[in-house]
Parts: structure tokens; sequence; C-alpha cells
């Protein structure tokens, strides 16, 4: 049992290394979370097509992760419901996970 569970994690892993997209008009990478993530945000619900954010990966693809990813994911639930207005409630995902 032990085994499989070691081959479930590394496949896991290995898509950690996979190439990722390029940051496009619906993909954007922030290697942390910064004072700009709003404006991105709301570019986004405003472009018609949405798009996704992922924090701890930087421009080039390079992944870094965070350290905290559920006081991060905190964080950015409550900059978008105390700071976009109007809200922008249901139109909006905080999921964690992979790119």
């Amino acid at each position: 049992m032990a085994e499989r569970k070691v081959k479930k994690n590394n496949s896991r892993l290995s898509n950690i290394h996979s190439p990722l997209p390029s940051e496009s008009s619906r993909i954007e990478y922030k290697r942390e979370l910064n004072d700009k993530l709003e404006r991105e945000v709301v570019a986004f619900l405003n472009s018609g097509d949405g798009g996704v954010i992922y924090i701890g990966i930087d421009k080039s693809g390079k992944i870094f992760g965070v350290n905290d990813p559920d006081s991060v994911q905190l964080a950015i639930k409550d900059r978008l419901k105390n700071n976009i207005r109007p809200s922008n409630y249901g139109l909006v995902r905080c999921p964690p996970g992979k790119p």
C-alpha cells in the first residue's frame, strides 16, 4: 500500500514541472500577492471572457509557491470582498490548486 501512495505522490509532483501556458489575456502569473490584485481582477471581470490569476508563479512560469496558502487565500477573498465595488460575490472563485 505504501508503494502505491508514493507513486501517486510522484505523479502529482511530475505535473508541477510540466510546461505552463504562457501569460495571455486570460492568464496572469504573480510571484506573490501584491497591491495590483484588485485592478487585475476587475480587468478580467470587465473583459467578458474572464481569466485566471496564479499566485506563486513568476512571469517566466517558474513556480515559487506560497508559504501559507490558507492565509493567502483568505487575504485574497477579504481584499476582493472589501475593495471592489459593486460586489463581485459569485463572480470570483479562489480555489487552491495547481495551474
